[in-house]
């Protein structure tokens, strides 16, 4: 995030800028959500594909299915893609991220590895069934 969309705050109510601001600082923090979102939703895949196995047991069994790598290598290329389109940052309203932001929401997003389904599949969780 920049410093001048991370500052806004700090300038008096009637500062011709602050406006401007607070919109930059909206769709920088709308830009991480939704790559944050998507990206998350791409790794939480690799732990559907089976009800009894995570990615991380089922070794290079995982990698056998060629269009499922496919598919998730297109999605996040476009999924990555979407805020550097000027067409899809206007139907969007996000702005372009800088390197360093978009490692850090990538970082956040990868805790979908460690997310396991087939780890809740038949269980009681609490007072449901």
């Amino acid at each position: 995030m920049s410093e001048a969309s991370l500052n806004w705050r700090m300038l008096p109510e009637n500062h011709p800028q602050r406006e401007e601001m607070r919109l930059a600082a909206l769709a920088e923090a709308r830009t991480a959500a939704f790559i944050q979102a998507a990206v998350f939703e791409l790794f939480v895949i690799w732990n559907c594909r089976s009800e009894k196995h995570s990615v991380w047991t089922m070794g290079r069994k995982g990698l056998k299915n060629k269009f499922f790598i496919i598919s998730v290598l297109f999605s996040l290329a476009l999924t990555l893609a979407i805020p550097y389109i000027p067409v899809t940052q206007q139907m969007f309203h996000i702005v372009p991220m800088n390197a360093m932001d978009l490692i850090l929401v990538i970082a956040v997003a990868s805790l979908g590895l460690f997310v396991f389904p087939g780890k809740l599949i038949g269980k009681k969780i609490g007072k449901w069934e």
